[in-house]
């Protein structure tokens, strides 16, 4: 069911069993072990056939850009919205997405300029954290993590930017507790499970 900017309401259907398919495979690609030999390929056609299933058929409806807001159910809340492909752009190139578990949604509301504050670090090269005993063993260097971190940079206010190796775990906690950033922006790798010391971002050294 989808509500337009201008409050009309249109509701499309399709086989679940189709869409679960597709959802399921896309999420267990992601979430392999060998997620970075994956070939982009792969992806995308598990996208691209949700896009053609859920988002094609309503794209009419839609504004051509802004935020598109989906209140999913179970099955869908693992899945990230934006990286579903139309053929051409991810989804999250002509959007940006948000999600509620609920159907009252907040209006966003834009960070004063003052505010526009941030601790961004990132790592745009191998570290040796990339090789703690817990970390994943095939993790490579991010593409145009400079490029990023300059450009997120560039649209805040006297910022802190840590990149490399002045991206240490003791820096980056000294920041975090000296000073108050309503944002924090990290670009580097991180890795997610239910066993806390599975779960982490890497900084240059831990």
């Amino acid at each position: 069911v989808v509500q337009s900017p201008n409050k009309s309401i249109h509701h499309h259907s399709v086989d679940p069993n189709l869409v679960k398919v597709h959802a399921d495979h896309l999420l267990q690609t992601l979430q392999d072990r060998n997620f970075a030999n994956t070939k982009n390929q792969v992806i995308l056609d598990y996208s691209q056939a949700l896009y053609n299933s859920l988002i094609a058929p309503i794209k009419r409806y839609l504004p051509p850009d802004g935020t598109l807001v989906f209140t999913l159910d179970t099955s869908f809340q693992s899945l990230p919205i934006g990286l579903l492909h139309d053929g051409k752009d991810y989804l999250l190139k002509h959007y940006n997405i948000a999600e509620t578990l609920g159907s009252k949604v907040r209006q966003p509301k834009l960070l004063p300029k003052k505010q526009l504050r941030a601790l961004i670090a990132g790592l745009s090269k191998s570290s040796p954290s990339f090789k703690a005993a817990n970390a994943h063993n095939s993790l490579t260097e991010l593409p145009s993590v400079v490029q990023e971190v300059a450009n997120v940079k560039e649209q805040t206010n006297s910022s802190v930017l840590l990149l490399n190796e002045e991206f240490t775990y003791k820096r980056f906690l000294e920041e975090v507790n000296t000073e108050s950033f309503p944002i924090i922006h990290l670009t580097t790798h991180a890795q997610f499970s239910s066993v806390p010391q599975l779960t982490m971002f890497f900084s240059w050294d831990k």
